[in-house]
Formats: C-alpha cells, structure tokens, sequence
C-alpha cells in the first residue's frame, strides 16, 4: 500500500523594520536585530535606507534642518534627537556601520528584501516571484507611497508641511507604504524613552491616520506577542527583549484600499500587453492606471501598536492586574 506524505508549510511571518530602529540607534542593536532575525522572518527595509547609504558623508557630518542640512549640537546627539525639528538623528555610529556592511559585503550576509526605483534594483523573496509579476507589487507600493505623502500635506497645515526631502520622514513613509503593499506584515519599531508612542506611530497619526495602543488585555495581540518573542528567543534575541535602552514595539497598519483589485490591474504590466516578471521601469503617478483611487488610497486607514519589550509587558500586567483588584 502506498502512503501520501502532506507537509504543511505556514505563512512565513513578515517584517518591516523601522528606520528609526535602524538608523537612529547608538548601541547597535539595530544592525544585531537584522541579522538574527533574517534567518526566521522574512524581512523588508525601506527604499529610502539605500538613498542614505548612497550619500553617508552627507549624512555622516550633518543633520538635516528644514532647508539646509546644519551641524548638530552635541546635546542633540546626546539625546538622539533634534531639537530645531524634533526628529530624532541618524546616528553616526549606526550609518558607519551599515556603510561598512554594505562596502565589504554588499549586505549579501543580511537576509532581507526591498522594493527599489525599478524590479532590476529590488531584492524580492521567492514566494513573491512564483506568485504574482514583481511589477504590480511595485506599483502597488508607489502608489501607496505617494498617496500617503498626499495625504500627509492635507493633515498639516501650510505652516507646518512635513519636508519629505528630511531622509527620516521619507523612510517613514516608505516603511507604512511598504507594510501596507505587502498586506499581511507588521513593523517592528522602537518607542524612544521620552516617547508616549514610536516615532513612526507619531508620524502616521500626524499625517492623519489614527493609531491606538492595544490594552495588555487584548488576546489577539497577547498570543502574536508571545509567538514573536518566541522567535526572539529562537534568534538568541532574548538580551534585547530584557534590555532597557532599547524599548521595541509591533506596528500594524490596516489599509483597506490596499486590497482594492484596481491596485494590481488585470491586464498586463507593460504597454505592449506582456506580463513580463523581468519588466523594469520606474513607476511615476502619470503612467500608473488606476490614479482616480489615488487620493483615497488611505481613507479608512488605522494602526494598532503594543510593547514588544519583557519589563514593559510585566507592567502594564501588573497595572491591569491592580485595575481588577480595585474594581
């Protein structure tokens, strides 16, 4: 008798890693973090990481400063964060790092995946390129992108416009774009210590989308914590989860229009007709077909965060705890 053997293989768990979490960290974590957690998640950075590292010296001597890049105060440093435009700063330890990374090995040793200008300058997974045609989930993202700048500008007032030329700001809005084109994933942030929330659940909530911060009490956001600080300890990331200086935390965004099917259009990916995976050009708002979705890409958006942190976790327990005695 013949036996069928069945393996069951699950969703691989998602992940996009916050800019702020690894640029703007002096200790390093950051870079650790990315390189353990690459061979148990699939990991995604932002577009605008490359743009830095294109330019480090740039980057390495300045901060920028509305419209001119200036000489940050050692103050500044010392708190990882400007005080002239309340972002916090790249830090110089972190991008000397990551530039070295990227000179000696062309961050072939680090196992994540972007989206970049064209499908020729991206890193994709393989499930992605058995799937679907690179291309549409690249269009996806740009609009997805542009939509969010969009509707950042319509949030503020004229005389306080997010300059998304400031390589923070637009990492920000690459990383939400990015967890939204993928649908199922979630960012993995870091809330600062003088923060009430991370600086990229400030930046979407200041753009016009809401964000709430889940209760201790909630059962969904219980079980995903414990399934990912599993992982953690799988990783040997156990350290960074006690550790803290660095205050980590899970972001997800709901974009309902990012499911729309008019975001991945039917027809093909060029102008002659082919779908073609290797079809590479740089996706621009006049040529992407559906554009009369484009200024409700975001209507409806809404973000969820919780403490990924072990101390932070046992307090706000304990808090909760406290709570139901007294009631």
């Amino acid at each position: 008798m013949e036996t069928l053997s069945v393996t069951l293989r699950k969703q691989p768990w998602i992940c996009v890693l916050d800019p702020v979490l690894m640029l703007c960290n002096p200790r390093l974590e950051g870079i650790y973090l990315t390189k353990q957690l690459g061979n148990l998640m699939e990991l995604w950075v932002f577009r605008e990481l490359f743009h830095i590292l294109d330019d480090t010296p740039l980057y390495l001597n300045f901060a920028y400063d509305n419209a001119a890049y200036e000489v940050a105060s050692a103050a500044d440093y010392a708190n990882n964060s400007d005080t002239r435009t309340g972002l916090p700063l790249i830090d110089q330890r972190s991008l000397n790092a990551w530039e070295q990374i990227r000179r000696t090995t062309d961050l072939g040793g680090y196992q994540f995946y972007w989206l970049g200008d064209t499908i020729s300058q991206s890193r994709l997974p393989e499930r992605l390129q058995r799937s679907e045609t690179p291309s549409h989930r690249l269009q996806s993202y740009e609009l997805l992108a542009q939509a969010l700048e969009a509707q950042a500008l319509i949030a503020r007032s004229e005389m306080d416009q997010p300059e998304f030329q400031q390589p923070l700001l637009a990492a920000c809005r690459d990383t939400a774009a990015l967890a939204a084109a993928l649908g199922s994933a979630f960012m993995l942030t870091a809330q600062q210590p003088t923060e009430a929330s991370p600086y990229l659940v400030s930046c979407l909530e200041s753009w016009g989308i809401p964000c709430q911060r889940l209760p201790a009490t909630d059962t969904i956001a219980n079980l995903e914590q414990t399934l990912i600080h599993q992982l953690f300890v799988e990783a040997g990331l156990s350290k960074l989860l006690w550790s803290k200086t660095l205050n980590l935390a899970i972001f997800h965004l709901s974009v309902p229009a990012a499911f729309d099917p008019s975001l991945v259009p039917a027809g093909s990916a060029d102008d002659n007709g082919d779908d073609d995976p290797n079809f590479d050009r740089p996706w621009e708002l006049g040529n992407i077909p559906c554009v009369p979705l484009y200024s409700q890409l975001w209507e409806g958006a809404q973000g969820y965060w919780y403490p990924l942190h072990h101390h932070s976790v046992m307090a706000m327990l304990h808090e909760t705890t406290a709570a139901s005695v007294a009631c």
